[in-house]
């Protein structure tokens, strides 16, 4: 009798192993695929409209790397006085990020970071002031 009783612990053991393995396998599998992607800077370069209120500037984020010093980053071509206007000195590069899109100094800090409000549509909310960073 205590033959079969010892076979069908094991038999049970060995199948509630199998099934945390199975489930935290499946488990780290869904993890994976719902984590964010960082995108690439070829996937956000080109054209945008950056926006406040009455006023509208045109900027095109380039893919090619920029000389600035931090993280990698990216050229961002864009009228320097018209940025001043919105309180964005200094801009002379961009960082793609899971999140958004960060706007960044000669010295690689961040000077403001757009989080993504829909696809080709980011928001930077400072001080009341809110600037919209959307493809056209």
């Amino acid at each position: 009798m205590t033959r079969p009783s010892r076979s069908i612990a094991r038999f049970a053991a060995l199948g509630a192993l199998a099934f945390c393995l199975v489930h935290n396998f499946a488990g780290a599998e869904v993890a994976r695929e719902s984590s964010p992607v960082l995108p690439e800077a070829a996937q956000l370069a080109g054209a945008w409209r950056l926006s406040a209120e009455d006023r509208v500037i045109e900027l095109q984020l380039r893919a090619e790397p920029a000389a600035v010093g931090g993280a990698p980053a990216w050229v961002v071509e864009a009228d320097a006085a018209a940025l001043a206007a919105l309180g964005l000195e200094g801009v002379a590069a961009w960082r793609p990020a899971t999140d958004g899109i960060s706007l960044a100094g000669l010295d690689g800090g961040n000077i403001a970071f757009f989080s993504t409000e829909a696809v080709g549509r980011y928001v930077h909310r400072r001080a009341g002031r809110t600037l919209m960073l959307e493809q056209p």
